[in-house]
């Protein structure tokens, strides 16, 4: 449920908006979405459930009088709720089975990226950014693109990508080819099994996205070479260049995340390839000593060429913010080049969409 308030919180924001009397408080409006969260985009709840619920969820949290005030903006909202598209932009749900019997949505044809924020709920700023860069087309196609979860993206680790799908059938996890040779591809709601799965308990299959892989495997790494993995956590780039055989130093500042690498590389069998550690950068390296073949930056970065895999970092977007990461990107990147050796490999990763 708070993942599709997240995703969809544009478009909640507006219904919200339509049917409440005054201004909700913060609090209050977070308990509205969750609530038609479930009466819009999840199939699998009953309209009975999900007011109830909701309504005992802000009854008992902030008290009855707003509890009451939920009930009734959820019960006015689905009294104007109707079946199927309309063809009106401002009154059709976008990817969901409904209309509103009355515009909801602002006016694309007056204000496109406005429009873009309700129906679609990619922030304006960053509807017309991509504007910009890829046309409206091109923006819109991305913001749709950008609604509906990701498959899960699996690799073998050991390469045999056919024999790992048979084993996931034969746990009750169905997948089918990835374009990278080693990923298989899942529905996002088989998480659990495959967690369970024999196969990732071997560490024959691990979680992790193509285009992450893809970044990592860039760097080339050959066995024996030291590399350096900077902001490393939680791990599935170091592990990539450990499995080509490369001894890795992998760095990040965020302590509980780097927490979690050494099970996940205990599982694939190459722990002793992987030293983490904890550093806000390189200040603690020698320059003279701590030299290595290659690096790779996983650089902080604004998400935005992974809105479907990671849908709040639409809402944390802006120049300030794009200004900062463009800065601490810089910081890392100087830091990673003074620290490979000559004719050593240098790599930057970051996942925008402009």
């Amino acid at each position: 449920m708070v993942g599709t308030e997240v995703r969809r919180r544009g478009t909640l924001r507006a219904l919200v908006k339509l049917e409440a009397r005054g201004k909700p408080s913060a609090d209050v409006a977070a308990h509205l979405r969750l609530g038609l969260a479930q009466l819009f985009f999840l199939d699998r709840i009953p309209v009975h459930a999900a007011v109830s619920e909701t309504v005992r969820a802000a009854t008992d949290s902030l008290g009855l009088g707003r509890g009451r005030y939920v009930n009734a903006v959820l019960r006015s909202v689905l009294r104007i709720r109707r079946s199927g598209p309309c063809g009106d932009p401002q009154r059709d749900l976008v990817g969901a089975p409904w209309h509103l019997d009355k515009p909801v949505f602002r006016d694309p044809r007056e204000h496109p990226s406005l429009w873009a924020e309700d129906a679609l709920s990619l922030p304006s700023a960053l509807f017309r950014r991509w504007s910009q860069r890829h046309g409206r087309d091109g923006a819109t196609a991305l913001a749709l693109q950008a609604l509906s979860e990701p498959p899960l993206s699996l690799v073998c680790t050991g390469g045999n990508r056919e024999a790992m799908g048979r084993a996931l059938d034969e746990a009750g996890v169905p997948s089918r080819p990835g374009r990278h040779e080693r990923v298989l591809l899942v529905e996002p709601g088989a998480t659990g099994a495959v967690l369970a799965s024999q196969p990732f308990a071997s560490g024959a299959i691990t979680i992790q996205g193509e285009t992450a892989l893809r970044a990592a495997e860039l760097l080339g790494a050959k066995p024996g070479e030291r590399l350096l993995d900077l902001a490393a956590a939680p791990g599935g780039k170091s592990a990539v260049l450990a499995l080509a055989g490369a001894e890795v130093l992998a760095l990040d500042k965020n302590a509980r995340r780097l927490a979690v690498m050494p099970a996940a590389l205990e599982r694939m069998g190459i722990a002793s390839r992987v030293q983490p550690i904890v550093s806000d950068g390189l200040s603690a390296l020698d320059p003279e000593a701590a030299m290595f073949d290659g690096a790779l930056v996983d650089a902080p970065c604004s998400n935005t060429g992974v809105l479907a895999a990671r849908p709040g970092a639409r809402w944390r977007f802006g120049p300030e913010s794009l200004g900062q990461l463009a800065i601490l990107q810089g910081t890392l990147l100087d830091q990673a080049a003074r620290h490979v050796a000559p004719n050593g490999r240098l790599g930057l990763d970051r996942k925008s969409a402009g």
